[in-house]
């Protein structure tokens, strides 16, 4: 994608080029996409294709490491999402954070605080994204879950890369068979 403010191509679908920080947001992409496979990833949102029976757990930051890893246990989800005091999003705490970040590194999980382990200021998704923008973001971030949230910043739910495949897989199984 090509900047218009200093003309460096930059890779498809970034928010700001990467010489001058211009925003690429507003640039306008012809639609490529065809057929009705096609279409689905760049029309569906992104709230089709997660699993709506599965309810989000949200923490504090201010809560223990311990609470998250209970959590964990407790609910077999890979993604926890962080809130402050308001219920506004403020992180993220993965299956592979705890792994990473947490393992062997910490005695009292009591006294360590979710803030100190969580990714902070997580890129994330509004309930209108559609399942193109998740698959460019975890694309481009190198992650593979991203908290949704409403119009407030507060989260209502995640979506992970097995999701967004296991719903490709089933769409695109029934565009194939035309059901």
């Amino acid at each position: 994608m090509k900047c218009p403010s200093c003309g460096h191509l930059n890779y498809p679908g970034a928010d700001q080029c990467e010489k001058c920080s211009a925003s690429l947001s507003e640039i306008y992409i012809p639609p490529t996409h065809r057929g009705r496979f096609g279409r689905m990833i760049m029309e569906e949102t992104v709230w089709k294709a997660i699993d709506l029976g599965q309810k989000p757990i949200i923490l504090k930051e201010s809560e223990s490491v311990e609470t998250a890893i209970k959590a964990f246990q407790e609910h077999q989800q890979s993604c926890l999402l962080i809130v402050d005091e308001t219920g506004q999003l403020t992180g993220v705490v993965t299956y592979r954070d705890a792994l990473m970040k947490v393992a062997l590194k910490y005695k009292d999980l009591k006294r360590v605080k979710i803030s100190q382990v969580m990714t902070q200021r997580p890129i994330s998704l509004n309930q209108g994204d559609t399942v193109a923008v998740a698959i460019n973001r975890m694309s481009i971030a190198g992650i593979r879950h991203i908290p949704i949230i409403d119009d407030r910043n507060r989260p209502v739910g995640w979506i992970s890369i097995k999701a967004v495949l296991r719903h490709l897989s089933k769409k695109g199984l029934a565009a194939v068979s035309g059901a």
